[in-house]
């Protein structure tokens, strides 16, 4: 735990508040400076495993951080391109079914835009409002209390955690498998 505690920590240690203004104006011209921001992000992870105390890295152009940016760059061109390629025909056709009546066309496009948008982002990311149709499967859903448990009657007045874990793990594994041998058919009871 100390480790990731100290891996949010690492960019403010040491002198990084001169490194974070240019970051932050880095940030601002992002359409014309992300080549060496990305480059400048790999600088700091190579700075963060060679010594983590030192903090962040120097700004400083040069042909390995444009190297560097220049290549994350088009890695994730080459991830982006394939739904980027998908996104104008999809927004099409969610713009043809007419799922929304605005009464302005830009604004129908925009929303058709957003639902691709969302649709394609399915299996990476999020699926707002299960645009792609999926169909759940008929499911029986059974559901059983076990009765409480005085911890202190049960394990004495000082209880071993472990024991105590393994106890509740094993009793709940067993009621389960008793449901589970319930059931006709695996999935839909």
């Amino acid at each position: 735990m100390n480790l990731v505690a100290a891996s949010f920590a690492w960019p403010f240690s040491g002198d990084w508040r001169p490194r974070w203004l240019v970051g932050v104006v880095m940030v601002l011209l992002l359409p014309i400076a992300f080549i060496p921001l990305l480059g400048y992000a790999v600088a700091a992870t190579r700075f963060a495993a060679s010594d983590p105390s030192r903090g962040l890295p120097r700004w400083h152009i040069s042909a390995r951080l444009l190297t560097d940016g220049l290549w994350v760059a088009l890695v994730v061109l080459l991830i982006a391109a394939p739904f980027a390629i998908v996104l104008g025909p999809l927004a099409m056709l969610i713009d043809q079914a007419h799922l929304w009546h605005v009464g302005d066309p830009a604004l129908s496009r925009f929303y058709a835009y957003l639902a691709a948008a969302f649709a394609l982002a399915l299996p990476w990311g999020i699926n707002v409002g299960d645009m792609l149709g999926h169909v759940p499967l008929p499911a029986k859903i059974t559901i059983e209390t076990l009765p409480a448990i005085d911890l202190r009657a049960e394990f004495g007045p000082e209880p071993d955690l472990d024991e105590v874990y393994d106890h509740l793990i094993r009793l709940m594994q067993d009621t389960l498998d008793a449901l589970a041998a319930e059931r006709r058919l695996p999935i839909i009871g």
